[in-house]
């Protein structure tokens, strides 16, 4: 069996016709977190953070990409 490694974010999400209703999709914005963009700082997520670290299975082998995809939770918080 693997190990699965569990991490956390809390942001708002929105449910729109853009995105498959049975995935979810996050912005490569790396959650804005230098320091010169104040306006927006903390306010996104930094996708890589949620990743694995990346082992041989998770490279593509065609591309030499690595599997970006992981399984994720989503719970509704109170209004």
């Amino acid at each position: 069996m693997r190990r699965v490694e569990v991490r956390e974010v809390r942001r708002p999400a929105a449910v729109t016709e853009l995105v498959h209703p049975e995935s979810v999709n996050c912005s490569g914005s790396f959650g804005h977190w230098a320091q010169g963009l104040p306006v927006s700082r903390q306010k996104g997520v930094m996708h890589n953070a949620l990743l694995p670290k990346p082992t041989l299975d998770r490279i593509d082998t065609l591309s030499g990409q690595i599997d970006q995809c992981v399984a994720v939770k989503v719970y509704k918080v109170g209004d």
